[in-house]
């Protein structure tokens, strides 16, 4: 008997290995990231960039439809997730919007790719199908802020319009029945509507200007119709408002570092994360359960329309889905390392096999590229890195580290003043780029960019940096007269942009350079790519000051490597 059931066991690891049975690993194997019912709650998708499976339950069964890999979603050298999921309305088509821009297109019966298309040049926020399902309405919001939103056409991807407007960050969107007007629900807890036939925002004279982007998507959530809000408002404070009349309909506690919300399709039902779960409420019963965390995160939440269901993505090492019932508090799980589900071998479309082939050649071609851009950026930093110095600028005192805010201003305050070195305790120093290249340098605070100071790129974008002799706090380190490191400071801090032929000034306390001890910390220069952005440009390079560098106090450069 032992010899048999040996003999089946080599056989089986054999054609598994062959690729000639099903796996039995069901659904992810790394963090969930994306978790979204249909409209009825009998399907839910999943998805999960870690091992690149896009997923699609049954929610009743508890069976895995199909996992398809995502990996034509990637263009080059990036490395983007999905963001954003939308049903069409016969269900058979599934969109969504990626971090790169791309929309695509799936089948909802196989999970096979039907289309990719390069919509936007930045992050997508969310996608939405027309009520007839012929177009989809996707949003986004580039890097330099000028959001977007694009019409796409279902049969084969082409954007057929970009509507004109300045929206706050669009979270949610909902055609009115007739698809002419589309709605979008900010990430201020407004909502916008906007001129299918003419492309435009309706009245957007009458429409409030956007807040000042201190909330991200967690921080804010709607109903499907978008007809109510739920926002963040305070520490401990969620605000439901009736987007129609802008009137606070509810305030609810809600109290965590990061805030997530769901709410159903009637505005009756709502989820909320808190420090070690969710809580449930019925609004329209006052009624409100506990639900305990299964991830830890919080965030990859969604709530059924009719609120009846709560679903949870897990994590690495077990991630399974947590489905909740909402009225009696029952959960169970699907998907997961634990399910014996026996999964198809995945097979990419020629679609996908394409696609990788461009990323592929796309990717060389990169390659190529970026190690001319090395070879020259070795050979021009070795030049540069003598134009970045320290100087000693005079005694005097300083702020306490432990006393700086997130975001300090770069005004100049106590370099103004100047002590003999009996009464100092602290130096003030002068950190100069002479070199044509911004520098990126570490810092303790966040700055506030000055619309005066900046660096243009060759498509006249600005980059922002520090002003001339500003004052800021750098981020260092501390280590002995050998060389060794002394451990000293916060385990986080910042970074600034210091132009070219630009100083600012910073201070060190006296008591730290004792024994010839020496700060440092690592500046990277700065310089424009082929894509017109702002990137490093060469390997970082390390500056030092010790006290025995006040020697010469007309002209102390620092030491460097």
């Amino acid at each position: 008997m032992k010899s048999l059931l040996l003999a089946f066991l080599l056989l089986l690891f054999t054609q598994f290995v062959l690729g000639q049975v099903s796996v039995f690993q069901a659904g992810h194997t790394h963090d969930i990231l994306k978790v979204k019912f249909n409209p009825d709650a009998t399907k839910l998708i999943s998805y999960s960039a870690g091992d690149g499976w896009l997923c699609l339950w049954d929610v009743t069964s508890s069976r895995l439809l199909w996992r398809t890999k995502t990996e034509s979603i990637q263009k080059a050298n990036e490395y983007y997730t999905l963001t954003s999921f939308a049903f069409s309305p016969d269900q058979n088509l599934i969109a969504s919007g990626s971090g790169n821009g791309t929309i695509q297109l799936w089948d909802a019966k196989t999970g096979k790719l039907i289309w990719r298309a390069d919509a936007h040049k930045d992050s997508v926020t969310a996608v939405e199908f027309s009520p007839d399902g012929k177009t989809i309405a996707s949003a986004a919001s580039p890097e330099d802020s000028e959001d977007e939103i694009k019409i796409l056409r279902v049969e084969e991807g082409q954007v057929i319009k970009k509507l004109e407007g300045k929206p706050c960050t669009v979270i949610a969107m909902k055609f009115d029945e007739n698809g002419k007007i589309l709605r979008t629900g900010n990430l201020d807890g407004s909502v916008s509507e906007w001129n299918l036939e003419t492309g435009r925002q309706n009245d957007p004279a009458s429409t409030r200007p956007c807040r000042t982007r201190r909330t991200y998507e967690w921080e804010t959530s709607f109903t499907p119709d978008l007809k109510t809000s739920a926002m963040r408002t305070g520490e401990k404070e969620l605000t439901l408002t009736d987007t129609q009349t802008n009137t606070v309909k509810k305030k609810l506690e809600a109290e965590a570092y990061r805030v997530y919300s769901k709410l159903s399709a009637d505005g009756r039902k709502l989820i909320v994360s808190g420090y070690g779960g969710f809580t449930f409420y019925d609004l329209a019963t006052g009624e409100k359960i506990r639900i305990d965390e299964f991830s830890r995160t919080g965030s990859t939440i969604d709530l059924s329309s009719d609120g009846s269901l709560f679903a949870e993505g897990g994590s690495w090492g077990d991630a399974s889905i947590k489905i909740t019932e909402t009225k009696t508090g029952k959960s169970r799980f699907i998907g997961g390392r634990l399910s014996d589900q026996h999964i198809p071998p995945y097979q990419p479309s020629e679609l996908e096999i394409r696609l990788n082939k461009e990323k592929e050649r796309r990717q060389a071609i990169l390659n190529e590229a970026q190690a001319r851009r090395d070879k020259q950026a070795a050979i021009d930093t070795e030049k540069f890195k003598k134009q970045v110095y320290i100087t000693f600028e005079h005694y005097g005192d300083m702020t306490d580290p432990g006393e700086l805010r997130m975001v300090e201003s770069d005004e100049p305050k106590k370099s103004k003043v100047k002590k003999s070195a009996g009464d100092a305790n602290a130096i003030w120093l002068r950190l100069h780029n002479d070199s044509p290249l911004p520098i990126e340098i570490p810092t303790q605070s966040m700055y506030l960019p000055n619309p005066k100071c900046f660096y243009e790129l060759s498509n006249g974008k600005k980059i922002f940096g520090l002003c001339d002799n500003r004052e800021i706090n750098i981020w260092h380190g501390l280590e002995d007269r050998n060389g060794k490191q002394i451990p000293y400071g916060f385990d986080f801090g910042s970074s600034a942009i210091l132009l070219p032929k630009t100083s600012v000034f910073f201070a060190l306390s006296r008591e730290i350079l004792k024994n010839n001890a020496a700060i440092r910390f690592d500046f990277t220069f700065q310089k424009e790519t082929d894509e017109n952005k702002l990137e490093d440009y060469g390997e970082g390079t390390s500056l030092r000051f010790r006290e025995s560098d006040l020697t010469n106090k007309s002209e102390v450069k620092s030491e460097r490597r």
